[in-house]
């Protein structure tokens, strides 16, 4: 199995400067290193071994690409999934010790947007992990569970161990899909952030995840292959979606269509500020219809809903860039500055400048 995680920048965890490099052999069994025109990055040229096994990395095979997006004037690190050998299922899993073992704290601090859907099972040890300005505590049996367009922050662990699971949406099964792990079933996007699980859930999800991590490394790109990768993420997603339910009585609570067709549009249309009437017109519901579902699965009004989103985008791009106000809130649709600062006191509690400053923008 060939992993490698590229972030374009400074030297390297392993010491090797930000430079293309042609065929390199670094320390260790079995771990040639060849890259094709690849700047090396903080991450770059690892060994990630999974359960212990050393793996070979190589250039050709890049499982997260990070860019810096120029928005607002200012960039944010948005992280995709980019693996060659993998990106027929759109499915890796690494272990959470060796990212925080080859790491430097300089990258890991710093926030990123990423594309991809993120779950994070922790074994053992202590830290944090913050998603949307939320720090969570990491402690044997957290379940961490973070969606494509959030920004997430890592941090440095106290022996943490355990694994993450990285995946594309569309390794997810579509609305309707005749497969036991269905869209409907699995309510992904209602997942919460951060959970707990006891221990034999605990236990029973990282042997699922294990299993996974198995086939990765023996996958070949054929069908049976890739047939049964789709097999074992559904066993994990499953067994990820019954303790979501569990934890949260997520599973006597009735589907809200509606609700999350209209989460789903507003995600696409958060940059023009969209109102209810005009997601109303888009997804062919009225405005009452949608009204009733904000209220049933959030308990506030789809406005409500609408307004509290944009203010997020407006906190992320606040504290994770260096941009003016004035600019951000041209992004998000102001005609003028000030109907943005009012906006975002009223939302957020506080001004765009106090914001900023309480949390310190990077």
């Amino acid at each position: 199995m060939a992993l490698a995680i590229w972030i374009r920048g400074r030297a390297s965890a392993s010491g090797h400067g930000g430079k293309d490099e042609g065929d390199r052999r670094d320390g260790g069994e079995g771990s040639k290193h060849r890259v094709h025109g690849v700047q090396y990055g903080v991450l770059g040229a690892l060994l990630l071994p999974v359960q212990g096994i050393p793996i070979k990395v190589t250039g050709d095979h890049v499982m997260v690409k990070t860019s810096q997006t120029q928005k607002a004037g200012e960039s944010i690190r948005e992280t995709r999934f980019s693996n060659a050998r993998l990106s027929k299922v759109g499915i890796e899993v690494l272990r959470l010790e060796d990212l925080q073992r080859w790491a430097q704290q300089q990258w890991l601090a710093q926030p990123e947007r990423i594309e991809f859907h993120l779950l994070i099972l922790v074994t053992a040890g202590r830290g944090l992990h913050t998603v949307d300005f939320e720090s969570h505590e990491l402690k044997a049996g957290t379940l961490i569970s973070v969606r494509p367009g959030q920004m997430q922050r890592w941090h440095a662990g106290d022996g943490l161990e355990g694994l993450f699971v990285v995946f594309q949406s569309s390794a997810l099964p579509g609305p309707g899909a005749h497969t036991e792990a269905s869209h409907e079933l699995l309510r992904i996007n209602e997942w919460p952030v951060c959970m707990r699980c006891p221990a034999k859930v605990q236990a029973e999800l990282a042997e699922e995840v294990r299993r996974l991590a198995d086939e990765l490394k023996r996958y070949d790109q054929g069908d049976l292959g890739t047939a049964l990768i789709r097999q074992l993420t559904g066993c994990v997603l499953l067994r990820s979606a019954r303790a979501v339910a569990e934890h949260s009585a997520m599973a006597n609570d009735k589907p809200h269509s509606v609700h999350r067709l209209f989460i789903a549009e507003l995600e696409r249309a958060v940059g023009e500020r969209p109102t209810v009437h005009a997601l109303s017109a888009r997804l062919g519901y009225s405005v009452s219809t949608l009204n009733r579902a904000c209220l049933a699965a959030q308990g506030t009004p789809a406005k409500v809903v609408i307004d509290k989103r944009v203010a997020l985008e407006a906190a992320r791009l606040l504290v994770h860039t260096l941009a003016p106000a004035a600019q951000i809130s041209l992004q998000l649709g102001f005609s003028e500055a000030t109907n943005f600062s009012k906006f975002f006191q009223r939302v957020m509690g506080a001004t765009p400048q106090a914001f900023r400053e309480r949390h310190g923008a990077r």
